[in-house]
């Protein structure tokens, strides 16, 4: 696979962060400058727990110590 150099795929979300084109959009990324809506996974709140749970059991099991927030 060929990937991008780092400062080359830096440009997109630096893009998308400072520019007023974005201002208070959510749910897209821009995929070679073009916009992509996310999976449609990444909106259903059910899925978005689940993650935080799998990923804070993960972290808990790596890290002992951690503090995982509700």
């Amino acid at each position: 696979m060929i990937f991008k150099s780092p400062a080359k795929a830096a440009l997109a979300p630096i893009y998308m962060a400072s520019s007023n084109d974005y201002k208070d959009q959510t749910g897209e990324y821009l995929h070679m400058f073009n916009p992509k809506r996310m999976d449609e996974k990444v909106y259903d709140a059910l899925e978005g727990e689940r993650l935080w749970s799998a990923s804070a059991d993960l972290w808990a099991r790596i890290d002992r110590r951690a503090a995982v927030m509700p």
